[in-house]
């Protein structure tokens, strides 16, 4: 049953601290807050907090020391396409509990001389407005109700005017609230005289009152949803205000709203991942694949891209729920268990002397797609995460073709054809998808469009890449991953990895990295940067090639 309506922090606010006032000797979490997100759609969220509170009135205003514990439950609304701004909360409470709070516990005599001296003491203008005197406002307090029989709090009963005492000693817009005559405050409402009516129904769906009362009866409440408690006889205690402590808030990120602060946290998960995805390329390539390439690795490579959609699929199912194991999951998938995609496209564009400039160019513009959309969906999942962005149709559209585009990815060894026809057709799905939502996710956050904008560009790279490759002369053996079409490992790694063995040779040699092979002495060479010693390496292998040729 509705209490009141609030309009704004400060309206909000006054009736949240009712349960800090005197009347109360205890008011008290007694359970951690249990939340829950009821629905998410385009325009707003709803989330629901339930706890269990101990409630004991001071003896000041009960002598009898009166103690019960009872569940509460609230809703809120944010608006999502407002940054999340509250639209509304709504705070529901039993009706047997508060029948017992203000029908019995606040049904006396205290209580009554308490209203009436605040009316006396604090609102003169209601007190000569009623011709009150301490006797006529006893008369008239104890001719109301306690409380209606439906358990309102807003039309003309002792409960409202309870409510509006407490307020009214700070804010005197609400002693025309206590009034026994109908009285206007300042902003033209009368209170206290007859009820609105409203519904439990007017403030929440049928689905969140169904879970505030499972919830309940988890906790172990029966239907009147009321524990006895036995009152402790302890003076009650406020929070100490706290010391002045220069440093106290002072970090920037302390000055940030929520939403701002999960920003922030995006970014940081976001470098996590990108760290680890690279770092983990690297390890890879020095630990198992220096050396020669061979159809053991190959095989490994194959499983590496066949489980990708799967587990790619598992990380985008973690993110949309908020866990935070999609950050490992989508780190192993992205960079295909460390197999170096990125290491070995800039890696052949810049050291294969070897291939045509047309060749470096197709594997350094592999280079940049490669990055860049491994970038752009560590960053996508991070705000999924973080809940940057909402998990909804428009948030996850962009992703979803992307994962049934790699269903495919093991044709291209063998029917190479079909691959290219079917990869394409997904490829036009998608990029159709990305033009449909890009402007919406934009709305959300700007990093949602930029990084929906950067996949885009990813993908061109990709294609342009793919058309060079076109006009590219492959020697018969150069094809043992993929053509450059797949824009993945490129044609050459096991050209790239031969030389990679070599270069750390090469770089054994002067001290760095790896240890020098077996019989073979360490030089210290001095003044020369790792480039440098890179380059001679090169020039070695093409003299010696010149010689055996």
């Amino acid at each position: 049953p509705e209490t009141a309506i609030g309009t704004g922090p400060a309206d909000i606010k006054e009736y949240v601290d009712f349960v800090l006032s005197d009347l109360f000797n205890l008011h008290d979490l007694i359970s951690d807050r249990m939340v829950d997100l009821i629905s998410a759609t385009d325009d707003e969220c709803v989330v629901v907090t339930n706890v269990i509170n101990k409630v004991r009135v001071d003896k000041k205003f009960n002598p009898q020391g009166k103690c019960f514990i009872a569940p509460s439950h609230s809703s809120m609304h944010y608006s999502v396409k407002e940054g999340f701004k509250v639209k509304s909360i709504a705070v529901f409470y039993y009706k047997p509990a508060l029948k017992l709070l203000f029908g019995d516990h606040f049904n006396t005599n205290e209580v009554r001389d308490d209203v009436c001296n605040i009316i006396q003491s604090s609102c003169q203008e209601t007190w000569k407005f009623n011709n009150l005197t301490m006797d006529t406002c006893r008369s008239k307090y104890d001719g109301l109700p306690a409380i209606s029989e439906d358990a309102y709090l807003d039309g003309n009963s002792k409960g409202c005017r309870i409510i509006h005492s407490r307020f009214a000693r700070i804010n005197p817009d609400h002693c025309a609230h206590l009034s026994f005559e109908p009285e206007e405050d300042s902003k033209g409402r009368i209170k206290c005289q007859e009820s609105i009516g409203q519904q439990f129904q007017d403030f929440f769906s049928e689905y969140e009152l169904e879970s505030f009362q499972k919830m309940s009866h988890e906790w172990g409440f029966d239907e009147t949803m009321i524990k006895p408690c036995e009152y402790e006889d302890e003076p009650r205690v406020l929070p100490k205000p706290a010391k002045n402590n220069k440093m106290k808030d002072s970090n920037p990120t302390l000055l940030m709203n929520d939403y701002e602060f999960q920003v922030y946290m995006c970014w940081i998960l976001y470098v996590t991942m990108e760290l680890a995805g690279l770092g983990m390329e690297y390890l890879v390539w020095r630990i198992m694949l220096a050396g020669n390439w061979c159809k053991k690795k190959q095989d490994y490579w194959k499983v590496a891209q066949f489980v990708f959609p799967l587990a790619t699929a598992t990380g985008l199912g973690l993110a949309v729920s908020g866990n935070s194991l999609a950050l490992p999951v989508i780190v192993l998938s992205l960079w295909k268990v460390g197999f170096p995609e990125t290491i070995m496209c800039y890696y052949m564009a810049l050291y294969e002397k070897r291939n045509s400039n047309l060749e470096r160019l197709a594997d350094f513009l592999d280079g940049i797609g490669t990055a860049v959309h491994h970038s752009s969906a560590a960053m996508y999942t991070c705000m999924l995460v973080t809940h940057v962005l909402p998990a909804n149709k428009y948030t996850l559209a962009c992703p979803l073709p992307l994962v049934a585009q790699h269903w495919v990815v093991l044709l291209r060894y063998n029917h190479k054809n079909v691959y290219a026809v079917l990869v394409t057709a997904i490829e036009i799905w998608w990029e159709w998808t990305t033009f449909s939502i890009i402007e919406q996710v934009h709305e959300y956050h700007w990093m949602g469009g930029m990084t929906t904008f950067a996949m885009l560009f990813a993908h061109w790279c990709y294609f342009i890449a793919g058309i060079l490759g076109l006009f590219i002369k492959k020697d018969e053996d150069e094809d043992i991953l993929g053509g450059r079409l797949t824009a993945a490992v490129g044609n050459n790694f096991n050209r790239f990895s031969t030389l990679a063995y070599k270069r750390t040779t090469a770089l054994g040699r002067v001290s760095t990295f790896a240890p020098s092979p077996p019989g073979q002495q360490r030089v210290s060479v001095q003044g020369k940067s790792i480039k440098e010693l890179m380059m001679s390496a090169v020039e070695e292998d093409e003299e010696q090639d010149a010689k055996e040729e």
